[in-house]
């Protein structure tokens, strides 16, 4: 849920997914979610596949992210979510309050409908699972 999307008119249609790490004005979403599905991978996974669908986008020039030295600064940096402390954001582009701790704490409440995947295998189970439900 990038910032700037209009949440209510998200949340008035029957159904919806959507997808995000802020956590900025998320509680409307994350109550009226029948399920929560955090995808919890560790910090190498992750970066290699933001590194991955970086040079992707780049080269078909659809990147929204453009250049080599945001994505350096970004990968980097990006480990502080996995060690960095909880606050509260402070607004919607606070990207400082992005932590793992945070978003256990966002997410506690809400447990009981939160699935949360830590690999590609847990994802593809989970993905059969619902597949097979249909």
């Amino acid at each position: 849920m990038d910032a700037g999307i209009d949440i209510d008119s998200v949340l008035a249609t029957d159904r919806w997914v959507t997808e995000g790490i802020y956590l900025w004005d998320v509680e409307r979403v994350l109550s009226a979610a029948v399920a929560v599905v955090w995808l919890d991978l560790p910090h190498r996974t992750a970066v290699r596949r933001i590194v991955v669908r970086h040079f992707w986008l780049s080269a078909r020039r659809r990147n929204r992210h453009r250049g080599l030295r945001l994505l350096w600064s970004f990968a980097r940096t990006s480990g502080r979510y996995w060690t960095d402390d909880p606050r509260p954001p402070e607004g919607p582009t606070d990207y400082g309050a992005l932590s793992r701790s945070r978003t256990i704490e966002t997410l506690l409440p809400y447990w009981d409908k939160v699935v949360v995947l830590t690999s590609r295998r847990e994802v593809a189970g989970w993905l059969r699972g619902l597949a097979a439900a249909r």
